[in-house]
């Protein structure tokens, strides 16, 4: 039973003052419930399209394996269920429901067609005795089969229970059995278009933190407290997630297979800024609805936005040389010294400082933690003329030694000033000489552990600028001014 209201029962403001509209029906609700139905079934169908579409874009166009791509799937669902925590307070305490619905659908629709955008297909590849094949795959009507491409010769590969590979000529005899452990595959592919895919999700997930709560916040205001009308309408708006979420999964996967994974993703993207479109030209319809709360000062909108769009930092490229290594510890250190200005300004404005020193200490905390998990010790390699090797770090006293492994020999490698690169023998004497440009580095790594180090190191960098400003605040506020021990304290 519904309890009726009483004088002192807190009711949402009339605002039929501001919006004549509020007085509208729909279906017998308020007449802005169409205007929320919609929007939200063009998120969902924006939603629901592109993941539909996820696990096979990142197993078939990137050819990640089974473990990176649940990784990257498992981790991008967690934020998209964690962030609207952070938004929904947001736009509690400062921005209101409406505003952060419309910077939600924004972020959310350039994730959507960043995604468009994937670049080649990544080429697969397996490595057996420090050679390497490429990999040729043929779908089939159930199930997608595999060749290694050996000069002229395609064997088939066939997985065995006791781990070995077997590679089956065409009349389906055993060309070669490969022994448990002897078949590393991977994939060549673009590591600024896997930055690209990561940015992404990562602004689709920060997008939805801004959308997801809010909007059905929305629906909640367009009724007084005690409104029998109330649980239909989310009941009705509820129906607009799912039609949103049925015609997406069935037109996004079939223009990814018929004309391409940018069509599907393109069409998620279209949904999306239909819901955009909707909640940010309402013709003054939702006026007085999802409005900011009542503060003093100025604004602070622009730099929520400004925040939210920085947690895009946590991605990056998944292969690193020496130049991307520089970078990545040149941007880790330039944001140590960037938070403190906003976490010292927040503290100041809102958090205390006492607060914001604890926040900052369990971030850290966590970071650290994080770090604790690095997984396997990447694995060195090098190109040469297409023919990939292992590389053997050795090292000693002052410096580490990098051997090239070809079968049973280890030759040194030694850069020149002219940028070749020669293989020595045990001897001292040049074994061969790679010409300029030839010789490429790289190493296989884990992406999901990759990834766990920059959240790792984002969260250092986010906690150290609560904590670092504070702690000296706090540590000044213990003496009165003019007192002379006050230098000596610090």
């Amino acid at each position: 039973m519904v309890d009726t209201p009483t004088a002192d029962t807190p009711r949402e403001p009339d605002i039929t003052h501001i919006n004549p509209a509020s007085g509208e029906t729909w279906f017998g609700h308020p007449r802005q419930l169409a205007r929320l139905f919609t929007t939200e079934a063009w998120e969902r169908f924006g939603y629901y399209g592109m993941r539909a579409l996820l696990t096979l874009y990142l197993t078939k166009h990137f050819v990640f394996g089974d473990r990176e791509a649940t990784g990257l799937y498992g981790g991008y669902t967690a934020l998209v269920y964690l962030t609207p925590l952070v938004g929904g307070y947001l736009a509690d305490q400062y921005l209101g429901s409406k505003r952060a619905v419309k910077f939600g659908a924004i972020i959310m629709a350039l994730g959507y067609l960043l995604l468009c955008f994937g670049g080649e297909t990544a080429k697969p590849y397996a490595t057996i005795a420090n050679q390497r094949y490429a990999i040729e795959v043929v779908d089939q009507a159930d199930s997608e089969v595999r060749y290694l491409v050996d000069g002229a010769n395609k064997l088939k590969i066939k997985g065995n229970d006791d781990g070995t590979v077997s590679l089956l000529a065409p009349d389906g005899s055993t060309a070669r059995t490969v022994e448990k452990g002897g078949f590393e595959s991977g994939a060549e592919r673009s590591s600024f278009y896997v930055t690209i895919m990561l940015l992404a999700l990562c602004m689709i997930s920060v997008g939805n933190g801004f959308f997801k709560p809010n909007i059905s916040t929305m629906v909640g205001e367009l009724y007084a407290q005690g409104d029998k009308r109330r649980d239909a309408g989310f009941t009705i708006f509820y129906m607009g997630i799912n039609l949103g979420s049925l015609f997406s999964q069935l037109l996004c996967p079939f223009l990814a297979v018929a004309v391409g994974w940018w069509a599907g993703f393109g069409l998620a993207a279209i949904g999306m800024l239909a819901s955009w479109t909707l909640i940010q030209f309402d013709g003054g319809k939702l006026n007085g609805y999802g409005e900011p709360p009542v503060r003093t000062g100025p604004d602070r909108a622009l730099g929520i936005y400004a925040l939210a769009l920085l947690t895009l930092y946590l991605t990056k490229h998944f292969v690193f040389g020496d130049r991307e290594a520089t970078g990545l510890y040149g941007g880790y250190t330039a944001l140590v010294y960037l938070t403190p200005l906003v976490g010292g300004y927040l503290a100041d404005q809102y958090l205390g400082s006492k607060r914001a020193v604890k926040f900052g200490a369990i971030i850290m905390a966590l970071g650290y933690l994080l770090l604790c998990f690095g997984g396997e010790t990447a694995k060195p390699y090098a190109t040469i003329a297409n023919q990939r090797y292992a590389i053997e770090v050795v090292d000693q006293a002052d410096s580490e030694v990098r051997y090239l492994v070809d079968g049973a020999n280890k030759l040194k490698i030694k850069g020149n000033d002219d940028g070749t690169v020669s293989l020595l023998a045990p001897d001292g004497s040049t074994a061969r000489t790679v010409e300029k440009g030839g010789f490429e580095s790289g190493a296989e790594r884990s992406s999901f552990y990759v990834t766990i180090m920059l959240l790792a190191l984002c969260m250092i960098s986010v906690g150290n600028g609560f904590f670092k400003p504070n702690i000296s605040t706090m540590v000044g506020e213990l003496y009165a001014q003019g007192d002379k021990r006050r230098d000596a304290g610090f």
